[in-house]
């Protein structure tokens, strides 16, 4: 008849008929290290047990390095590699003497897998970094084809405020009443303020700041009030709320 629309069924795509392959990560939780290293062999029974689930609803992917992109398997090459690590149970970045970010990069022999740690300093220089004695999870990239990526895969990297330079950016908000355990003495921060960083306060609703000629300073954890700059004694019964973003 003229002017019929005459409706079609639509086909599905199959994933596995799609080739798009893409790169997630993988959780591999509660890694020991005893003593201090600059390298860790990954365990092959772990990592298979890690992988034999890393699939779509709980499926195996291989066990292997990811030699192009047209391959599953654990990224390894230069540029795709980085490893996020983590503490085990706090869930911290690790973070140098100077306050860098400690990360990993992941290597293969062809069959097993070795990280190697790194921070990246201010002059954008990978330096080769000794990691301390005790217990990590570790991000690890790997390559999926469509068919086996996660549901979940973009979002397997919990929630955190971490740039690649963590001395540059990074690290988490804290928000602290402070007490006044005398005139113009309070006691310590709960953790350090990241070094440099600006950290500001209210005293019973008044800001307050670090900067030079503020009320007070920050060494550390140790908060000094100034009332010659503040104008004003710190007094006991005062509510001094401080502000302030710590690597801790």
């Amino acid at each position: 008849m003229a002017g019929t629309t005459v409706n079609k069924p639509q086909s599905l795509q199959h994933a596995k008929t799609i080739h798009r392959p893409l790169i997630s990560f993988v959780a591999l939780s509660g890694q020991g290290i005893i003593g201090q290293s600059a390298s860790l062999g990954l365990d092959p029974t772990a990592m298979q047990a890690l992988l034999n689930t890393a699939g779509r609803n709980a499926t195996a992917v291989p066990y292997a390095p990811s030699a192009d992109i047209d391959t599953m398997g654990v990224v390894t090459a230069t540029g795709e590699n980085r490893v996020l690590v983590y503490e085990n149970g706090s869930q911290n970045v690790i973070q140098s003497n100077t306050g860098e970010e400690v990360y990993a990069r992941i290597a293969t022999d062809g069959t097993d897998f070795t990280l190697n740690f790194f921070t990246l300093e201010d002059d954008g220089l990978e330096t080769a970094y000794t990691i301390g004695e005790g217990t990590y999870d570790f991000f690890i990239p790997y390559r999926y084809s469509f068919e086996k990526l996660p549901d979940d895969a973009l979002i397997r990297v919990k929630s955190k405020r971490v740039s690649d330079d963590a001395g540059g950016g990074g690290g988490r908000e804290v928000m602290q009443i402070v007490n006044v355990t005398a005139l113009n003495t309070t006691a310590n921060l709960a953790f350090t303020p990241v070094p440099g960083s600006f950290v500001w306060g209210h005293v019973d609703g008044h800001s307050v700041d670090s900067l030079p000629g503020g009320a007070f300073g920050v060494a550390g954890k140790v908060v000094t009030w100034s009332p010659t700059t503040a104008s004003y004694d710190l007094e006991v019964s005062d509510r001094f709320v401080v502000h302030y973003e710590s690597f801790e």
